[in-house]
């Protein structure tokens, strides 16, 4: 059975992420997280509620499912059967890692 994250991601827990596992990305400081509502050029935001003892959410918010990335210690994020999260051009990817890599270190 996979396992799920419910906690903030602030320290190295990520570290401990293995294929299969399931997380939901929520916004730090806010009540919302990524829901399964794909926007012309982003996904919509759905209402949570965190506490201790986790993360409360409905049917909207995305639950993605950690599969084995193509480059050695990296993932891909997937969303449903046979899709996956991705960077809609390469200067956005960029982005996204910096922001990773800064949040990360």
């Amino acid at each position: 059975m996979a396992r799920q994250y419910v906690t903030d991601i602030i320290g190295e827990e990520y570290k401990t992420w293995e294929d299969g596992d399931q997380i939901i990305i929520a916004a730090l400081g806010y009540d919302y997280a990524m829901s399964t509502t794909q926007n012309t050029n982003n996904r919509g935001q759905v209402g949570v509620t965190k506490s201790s003892g986790g993360l409360s959410y409905d049917a909207d918010a995305q639950i993605i499912t950690l599969t084995t990335g193509t480059v050695s210690g990296s993932f891909g994020f997937k969303v449903g059967d046979s899709k996956y999260l991705y960077a809609p051009s390469s200067s956005a990817m960029r982005a996204l890692q910096n922001l990773v890599i800064k949040q990360f270190r």
